[in-house]
């Protein structure tokens, strides 16, 4: 005749089932940990990337300021002198005009290397901001793939 379970029987096979499902919970729990600190890990180096960029934006841009207040105060100059040499030439009209063409193309000279440093000066400086701007696309562009990633949106 048919044989009963055992009591016990139905208590194995809840013990079994309850064992089953902590392993799956606990496979589940360290698969999620593992992804989070990957996760945490390539956001730490976009955030790392990104303090290095604006870094070197500011560097950038405290020596072109630097450089910028440095060709501002040598026109200046150049300007003074040109006035004074004006005042000079209406006051000594006559006098010493040789010597006054002289100075003039002496500072005529200055004023057109003056003026080849500071396109120089602007062409380095407009390269440099197309490079970084270029950085700032690009890293806008990664944090939009992170943005729109559904897969990083829903494990969080």
């Amino acid at each position: 005749m048919g044989s009963s379970p055992t009591p016990y029987a139905k208590l194995d096979i809840y013990m079994e089932l309850i064992y089953f499902i902590s392993g799956i919970l606990t496979v589940g729990t360290v698969y999620g940990v593992l992804l989070l600190r990957k996760v945490k890990s390539s956001h730490t180096e976009l955030l790392e990337e990104s303090s290095r960029l604006y870094s070197l934006t500011q560097i950038t841009q405290d020596e072109i300021a630097g450089k910028f207040d440095s060709v501002r105060d040598q026109l200046i100059e150049v300007l003074d002198n040109n006035e004074k040499l004006r005042k000079q030439m209406s006051d000594d009209a006559y006098m010493g005009n040789t010597e006054l063409n002289q100075r003039i193309t002496e500072l005529a000279k200055t004023f057109n290397k003056q003026g080849l440093n500071n396109k120089k000066l602007f062409d380095v400086a407009d390269s440099q901001f197309r490079k970084i701007n270029s950085d700032v696309q690009i890293l806008n562009g990664t944090i939009k793939k992170f943005q729109d990633d559904p897969n990083l949106k829903a494990r969080y």
